[in-house]
């Protein structure tokens, strides 16, 4: 894809990394747990993978400082780490009304 470039896998797809930033296996971890709502909160990733609140803050401030994540402090109960790559994704597939009424604030 030359450089600068990389294809990392989430699940059943690719996000494409157009700037350079280190991602090891938490974060692609996180990524994946995201999928399938575009956001995670520090709860779904300390409940999801058994992890400390300290290892989930961590990965998503990195997220956050390199520009692949949104914070969105606002949001009812606990903050919301959204990550605009899978946007297209949740857009591409049929969600249910549940799904619909999960994701919504």
């Amino acid at each position: 894809m030359g450089s600068g470039f990389g294809m990392i896998p989430v699940g059943g797809s690719y996000l494409v990394q157009s700037v350079p930033a280190e991602l090891n296996m938490d974060h692609t971890v996180v990524l994946q747990l995201a999928e399938k709502k575009g956001y995670v909160t520090v709860s779904e990733i300390k409940d999801s993978l058994k992890w400390e609140k300290e290892r989930a803050s961590h990965v998503l401030d990195h997220l956050l400082k390199e520009g692949l994540a949104w914070l969105d402090s606002q949001a009812a109960g606990e903050a919301q780490y959204w990550l605009p790559a899978l946007f297209s994704e949740l857009t591409s597939r049929d969600i249910t009304p549940e799904e619909a009424n999960q994701m919504s604030p």
